[in-house]
C-alpha cells in the first residue's frame, strides 16, 4: 500500500448502519469510540473475521494505549492512517506495553478493503508484524485484498473521516496540525442508545467542506469561512465604520466637505473589510451578507458623489 521500505497502514472503512447487514460480517456488540479533535468515529468490529485482531485492539483502548495518539497520514482519495502508540504524546507505561504484541494477517476471503474498512497496518516485509497503527480506507481499494487485516468499519463519523482526509498535509502526507485521538473508549451495548458522538470539528488550519454524505466535492479545499476570532475583529472594525459614518454625517451638516469625504472613505474601507472577514471566498456571490455589505457600500459611493463640486446639497 505504501512504497517499499515504508510502514504501511492499510484501513478501509464501510459505511454501516448500527445492526449488521444481512451479507456483511458479524459486529461485535461493543463498539469502539474514538474521540479524536476532529469529531469522534465509532468503529465496529468483526469478531469472525480477525478475532485476535480484535481481541487485541480492544484490550489496547480499554488500557488507554490509543489516548494520544494522532494521524500520521493523510491521502485523499485514498486513507487515512493512525500512528503506532509508540507515537503518542505520551510514553507508554510498562503496563501498556505488555498488552501489545505482533499480530499475524488474518486476510479474509470475503471481507475485501472497502470505502470506509478499518484495517491494520504492518511493514511491508512482514505481514505477521501488525500491532498498533490501523487505517481507514476513503475509497475502494480491491488490490490490498488479502495483504492487510480488515477487523471493522466505521459506522459513525464520516464526516470525521472526510475531514481528516482533507487536512492540510506536507508532502510526505503528514498533516500539518496535529489530529490527535484525545481519548480512545469501549462503549458497551447498553451505552448505545443513549450515546451522542460528536460530529466533525474541522482540525485547526483545516479548510474543507463537507457535503451531506460525509464526504469531501474535491481535494482542493476552499478557504474558510470566519472564526470566532474573524467575527470579533469584524464587530470591532463594524464599529469603527460606524463611527466613521456618524462623522461624516456630522461634518457633512457643518459645511465641512472635504472631513466628510474622508470619513466616508474610512467607512467604505471599514464595509471591505467586513466582508473579507466575514464571508467566505468561494461563497461570496450567494451569500446574503454579501448583498447587504454590497448594498451598503453602493449606497456610500452615491452619498459621497453629492460632495462633489456642484452636488446639491439637502
Amino acid at each position: 500500500m505504501r512504497r517499499p521500505g515504508a510502514v504501511v497502514l492499510a484501513a478501509t472503512l464501510t459505511a454501516a448502519g448500527a445492526v449488521a447487514a444481512d451479507d456483511g460480517p458479524r459486529k461485535a456488540p461493543e463498539r469502539v469510540v474514538l474521540e479524536t479533535t476532529a469529531g469522534d468515529l465509532v468503529l465496529a468490529l468483526y469478531p469472525d473475521v480477525a478475532p485476535h485482531t480484535v481481541e487485541q485492539i480492544e484490550k489496547l483502548v480499554r488500557g488507554g494505549v490509543y489516548d494520544g495518539t494522532h494521524f500520521v497520514r493523510v491521502e485523499p482519495g485514498f486513507v487515512i492512517q493512525l500512528s503506532s502508540a509508540e507515537d503518542r504524546a505520551t510514553a507508554l507505561s510498562e503496563d501498556q506495553r505488555k498488552l501489545i504484541h505482533k499480530l499475524a494477517l488474518e486476510a479474509s476471503p470475503t471481507v475485501r478493503h472497502r470505502r470506509y474498512s478499518v484495517s491494520l497496518a504492518h511493514p511491508n516485509e512482514d505481514p505477521n508484524a501488525g500491532e498498533t497503527s490501523f487505517s481507514v480506507l476513503t475509497v475502494d481499494a480491491p488490490h490490498l485484498d488479502g495483504q492487510y487485516t480488515v477487523f471493522g468499519e466505521v459506522e459513525t463519523g464520516k464526516d470525521v473521516v472526510s475531514l481528516i482526509e482533507h487536512a492540510p498535509a506536507d508532502e510526505g502526507k503528514r498533516p500539518l496540525r496535529r489530529i490527535e485521538v484525545t481519548h480512545a473508549r469501549v462503549l458497551e451495548p447498553a451505552e448505545l442508545a443513549t450515546f451522542k458522538p460528536r460530529p466533525g470539528l474541522r482540525p485547526a488550519g483545516s479548510a474543507t467542506k463537507i457535503t451531506t454524505d460525509g464526504t469531501a466535492p474535491s481535494t482542493a479545499a476552499p478557504k474558510a469561512g470566519a472564526g470566532s476570532s474573524d467575527r470579533g475583529l469584524a464587530g470591532a472594525v463594524g464599529a469603527m465604520t460606524g463611527l466613521g459614518l456618524a462623522a461624516a454625517v456630522f461634518a457633512w451638516r457643518k459645511g465641512a466637505t472635504v472631513s466628510a469625504a474622508l470619513s466616508l472613505l474610512s467607512a467604505l474601507a471599514g464595509f471591505l473589510v467586513c466582508f473579507a472577514l466575514l464571508v467566505p471566498e468561494t461563497n461570496r456571490t450567494a451569500s446574503a451578507t454579501a448583498v447587504v455589505i454590497f448594498a451598503a457600500a453602493l449606497a456610500l459611493f452615491r452619498v459621497m458623489g453629492r460632495f462633489e463640486p456642484g452636488a446639491p446639497k439637502s
